[in-house]
């Protein structure tokens, strides 16, 4: 029989000092909808210092075995987790595959985010440290106060290379001195020698090894890390001199070996598959587990091979008798005693029991009484909302050329839609005039606020969905954030337009009546903010909220009131009127505008009809009834309203994950050891 190695041998969960740093998983399965099977039975162990690899063809199960163990299973309807884990500490980062990076803002900015949020106990000075140390570790120096870079809405930002950008997402999740570090294909997208390099540094990083920040010489830490990849297609100098431990998982989920790395080529050479010469390993591993459905006898040989390789490991390796064996298992048995002893040994076969579980808040416990956890987290929450808000107004006013372009074209129309209507009087021509200014008006303020936002949002989703995960903050500490920040950028241009057409065109005059006239416009921005946050976090693929947007805009002006007369609407879709806050919008402002005010006939013709009262005006256009407080009270609502409904369908939408089945006794006999057993949603 084979031998494992002694320091891989996964001997009883009780076999690890207390104090070790060890992450084990025993008998691991995950199904999906339908029962589906994706991961098949999966044991492993990694010890600190160690760089541990998952590799397998597409769709063997990588992500979801790196998910499982680090937590980050999707919450799926129908979907069970079975197994056991223990790992030794709750300091653990998740690395994604998708670098979520805020494009305008530095190396060292993404850092100092963080660390305030994760490392609130730090004081200015250790915080500047910290960042410091991890800026080294990662040979980030060179371009710590350079902009990540990346596209835009108008143009791009040139920025920090691939491998920066990589090491750069890696370093965010190092802040807060992490034991355990899970990384999705981190070297994906990677030329061969920045995927190289990143291994490298990851090794490093495993070792305790750090750069010393002046002279660039290594020097040994204390901190070792216990650090597991899913890999996809790594080189053989990777493999070779980057990984310690790998996992090979075969279709199905199933494991087709593990081990040392350099125990690989001896164990697929056993089951009749040696490495051909001057072949990258992990290449032919990832051949043979593979199936080749390009025809039914390829079909066969690639199953048989499958069978073969999984089989002999299982023969090889006897799981049973590292995990299985209840004798051999005193730290998981079930009673009082032994689940304090379990406790103790940091063994964690599913969800802690309710009366253990503990609130970890980005990185730590939310710890104290009730009141001090209260206190505690409002606290965060305030810090988060004000760093929130100063990154988000840096991201937007750094992009100089979207804010120009913006302001240039909303003074040009101000400008064409002043001189068309430039001066005008009180003759009856200038009734469908100062109707028309109205409208566009209210039309340009109700596009401007959910287009804008609608933009601003989704781009930043990436990373505002990976820092919830990490649980940096709340979602309405986010939301507040960007209804802050948009509201000066949105709101103030618009005002300027608007106020500048107010004058040129000649409104009605009046402190009293201008001060309104910016009032009802500013109510109605803030309601296109709130409809366009709504619309940005509801939408399972946020990029289409850009393109959404427009048409809800255009629905609402249909039932402004301007276009049609509302008894003229069919009775089944006239409800819609209720909801569009352009209607109320041009209502207000058209009451403004003509209550009370006289008009002269000046050189109509004889036969047509002179309106002389504004009253008949806003009887023609069926707002006689409207008051204009009754309006502003409704959006003043409606802003509440939109706002709401964005907080509840953001908290809603926020990524949950599956958790570890529950374990269960038996009863009429003692039993010892942890059950697994399914837990659905």
């Amino acid at each position: 029989m084979q031998q494992i190695p002694s320091d891989l041998l996964l001997n009883d969960f009780s076999d690890f000092e207390e104090d070790e740093l060890v992450v084990a998983w025993r008998n691991v399965s995950y199904f999906v909808t339908g029962g589906r099977q994706i991961l098949d039975n999966v044991s492993g162990v990694v010890y600190g210092g160690q760089v541990h690899a998952i590799l397998g063809p597409s769709g063997s199960g990588k992500t979801s075995l790196l998910n499982a163990i680090a937590g980050r299973v999707p919450l799926e309807k129908g979907a069970t987790l079975e197994g056991e884990l223990s790992t030794p500490s709750s300091e653990t980062a998740y690395v994604t595959q998708d670098d979520a990076l805020f494009t305008l803002s530095t190396v060292r900015e993404c850092f100092d985010f963080v660390a305030r949020l994760r490392c609130p106990e730090l004081s200015p000075t250790a915080r500047k440290v910290r960042i410091n140390e991890v800026i080294s570790e990662l040979n980030l120096r060179p371009c710590a106060d350079t902009m990540i870079g990346g596209s835009l809405t108008v143009g791009e930002v040139r920025g920090i290379s691939g491998g920066e950008r990589k090491r750069c997402h890696i370093g965010t999740d190092l802040l807060h001195r992490p034991k355990i570090i899970f990384l999705d294909e981190p070297t994906s997208g990677l030329d061969s020698f920045q995927a190289l390099s990143l291994v490298q540094t990851l090794r490093s990083l495993s070792r305790g090894l750090q750069q010393d920040q002046v002279g660039g010489n290594s020097r040994t830490s204390s901190t070792k890390r216990v650090i597991v990849a899913s890999l996809h297609q790594p080189r053989s100098a990777i493999y070779n001199a980057g990984l310690d431990t790998v996992c090979v998982l075969a279709a199905g989920g199933r494991v087709a070996f593990f081990g040392s790395q350099a125990n690989g080529a001896a164990h697929f050479a056993k089951a009749g598959f040696p490495i051909p010469s001057s072949f990258n390993p992990a290449d032919w591993f990832l051949d043979v587990v593979s199936f080749d459905f390009r025809s039914d006898d390829k079909l066969s040989k690639s199953q048989s091979a499958v069978d073969t390789v999984c089989d002999l490991f299982h023969l090889d390796v006897d799981w049973r008798k590292y995990f299985d064996d209840d004798d051999q298992r005193p730290l998981l048995g079930t009673d009082d005693q032994e689940d304090a002893k379990r406790d103790e040994a940091h063994i964690v076969p599913a969800m802690p029991r309710k009366k253990k579980q503990r609130k970890w808040y980005g990185g730590g416990p939310v710890g104290g009484g009730r009141m001090s956890r209260r206190r505690t987290l409002l606290t965060h929450e305030v810090l988060a909302f004000r760093l929130l808000t100063a990154r988000g107004w840096r991201e937007l006013t750094r992009n100089r050329s979207a804010l120009a372009f913006k302001w240039i074209m909303q003074a040009f129309f101000s400008v064409m839609f002043g001189l068309c209507y430039f001066n005008l009087g009180l003759d009856q021509t200038s009734i469908q005039n100062r109707s028309g200014i109205l409208f566009f008006t209210a039309m340009n303020i109700s596009f401007g606020g959910p287009i804008g936002v609608s933009q601003i949002v989704p781009a930043q989703l990436k990373v505002i969905n990976a820092e919830r995960a990490s649980r940096l903050y709340c979602e309405f500490s986010y939301l507040l954030s960007v209804f802050v920040v948009n509201l000066p950028l949105e709101s103030v241009p618009q005002i300027i337009s608007a106020s500048v057409m107010y004058f040129m065109v000649n409104l009605r005059p009046g402190l009293d009546h201008f001060l309104t006239y910016v009032g009802v416009l500013i109510a109605e921005n803030f309601v296109g903010i709130g409809l366009g946050l709504a619309l940005s976090v509801a939408l399972s693929k946020p990029e289409m909220a850009g393109q959404i947007a427009p048409a809800v805009a255009v629905l609402f002006l249909m039932f402004s009131g301007y276009f049609l007369q509302e008894n003229s609407i069919p009775v089944f879709i006239r409800w819609l009127k209720y909801i569009s806050f352009v209607r109320y919008t041009f209502q207000a402002l058209a009451v403004n505008e003509f209550r009370g005010v006289a008009f002269h006939c000046g050189h109509a013709a004889s036969d047509a009809v002179c309106v002389t009262k504004g009253g008949l005006v806003l009887k023609q256009l069926g707002f006689d009834d409207v008051h204009i407080v009754t309006n502003v009270l409704i959006l003043v609502a409606m802003i509440f309203l939109f706002n709401l409904a964005a907080l509840l369908i953001f908290a809603c939408n926020r990524p949950r994950f599956l958790p570890w089945s529950v374990a269960k006794k038996k009863k009429g006999r003692h039993h010892q050891g942890v059950v697994a057993t399914q837990f659905q949603v």
